[in-house]
């Protein structure tokens, strides 16, 4: 249930479909950053204290979802992000740098999602708002509308989004047809406080 902290992101708390009748797609927002630097770009912008802290708190739990396609940014705050991830998944992944995730619409991003290989059960998406949050709500429609209530209410930084998606083939997917499975933020997590 949203709002136990025990239980948020776990994969045990989940039923998993028999394999071959669906894809679990987790969105990150990346960790919070810094405005300490006026010379550097917003593209430039590295991960905060804060950040840092909310990034390797959150990897272990993005880990155990055992991601085995990652597509992300390739702002700064992204890689940032995606750094403890890496250092805490137990094997090589996939890994995708892409600019068509920096300052993109929605468009962007389903196409992203459209083209992501059927050979990805697992696909880890970190990218940016407010695309990521319109994106969140577009995936899942109308259903369950209290966690979507919960979305709504607040994305912040670090806030991981994961969904089912009853599809058999990336390409297949479509809007409302995804079933939210947890949210979690930093916050959410002592480690990240």
């Amino acid at each position: 249930m949203i709002g136990d902290r025990h239980a948020h992101g776990t994969p045990q708390a989940y039923s998993t479909p028999q394999a071959g009748t669906g894809r679990t797609l987790l969105l990150l927002r990346h960790a919070k950053s810094s405005w300490d630097d006026p010379d550097l770009t917003d593209k430039e912008r590295p991960l905060n204290a804060r950040g840092r802290k909310a990034a390797i708190a959150m990897a272990p739990l993005i880990a155990g979802w055992h991601p085995d396609h990652i597509v992300c940014s390739t702002a700064q705050r992204t890689r940032e992000t995606l750094q403890p991830i890496i250092a805490a998944l137990p094997g090589e992944v996939d890994i995708h740098l892409t600019d068509a995730l920096y300052e993109a619409g929605e468009a962007a991003y389903w196409r992203c999602l459209r083209s992501l290989p059927d050979t990805a059960a697992c696909a880890l998406i970190i990218a940016h708002n407010p695309t990521l949050e319109d994106l969140t709500h577009n995936l899942l429609g109308q259903a369950d509308p209290a966690r979507l209530a919960r979305i709504a209410a607040k994305f912040p930084t670090g806030t991981l989004v994961a969904m089912h998606c009853p599809i058999r083939r990336w390409s297949d997917l479509s809007p409302g047809a995804n079933v939210l499975i947890d949210i979690v933020r930093p916050a959410d997590l002592p480690a990240a406080t």
